[in-house]
């Protein structure tokens, strides 16, 4: 089963925000409180985290605990899992690898590594050039959305560009950029 994933991090990639669609549009979405370092002032204006919000999170252990739940009752099968992101979104679970410390964190750390697909790679092709998330997504939608940078809307735009990509042809006059 296929997983669209999206995190926010702070300027070190450290986890602070995760959203993760399923292929059937099922949704996972948290906060998730730093513990290496701190949100900046240009992360927090870009995706409209605070260290407000960041001090009332989980830490990384129990949002990857409650995310494997989650992914397991979506799949049970570890070995179907397909995680696919937007660029290579595996290096801010390596950056966050001391907070890991729970046997299904680290089952699902290991997953996200050894298994996320770059996504990009896909859509940078069917556009003839690179390409932004959102530029993708309102030519695939017809729309002319802002990008607020919240995982979850990520990872379900992303999921709507990369099965359009799946479904259609590339388009004769690439809006890439």
């Amino acid at each position: 089963m296929k997983f669209f994933i999206d995190f926010e991090a702070t300027q070190a990639n450290e986890i602070i925000s995760i959203g993760v669609v399923s292929e059937t549009g099922t949704t996972f979405k948290s906060l998730v409180k730093p513990q290496l370092s701190s949100i900046s002032p240009y992360i927090s204006q870009l995706t409209h985290i605070t260290e407000e919000m960041l001090s009332n999170a989980k830490c990384l252990d129990e949002v990857f605990d409650e995310m494997y739940d989650w992914v397991t009752r979506q799949c049970p099968d570890l070995v179907a899992w397909e995680f696919l992101s937007y660029g290579g979104d595996e290096k801010f679970v390596k950056a966050s690898l001391p907070n890991i410390h729970t046997r299904q964190s680290m089952i699902l750390a290991a997953m996200l590594i050894a298994t996320m697909q770059d996504g990009y790679k896909d859509i940078k092709k069917f556009f003839q050039g690179s390409i932004s998330l959102i530029n993708a997504f309102n030519y695939v939608e017809n729309l002319e959305k802002e990008q607020r940078h919240d995982p979850l809307e990520d990872a379900l735009m992303f999921q709507k560009v990369y099965e359009h990509i799946q479904a259609n042809e590339p388009p004769v006059n690439s809006p890439a950029h």
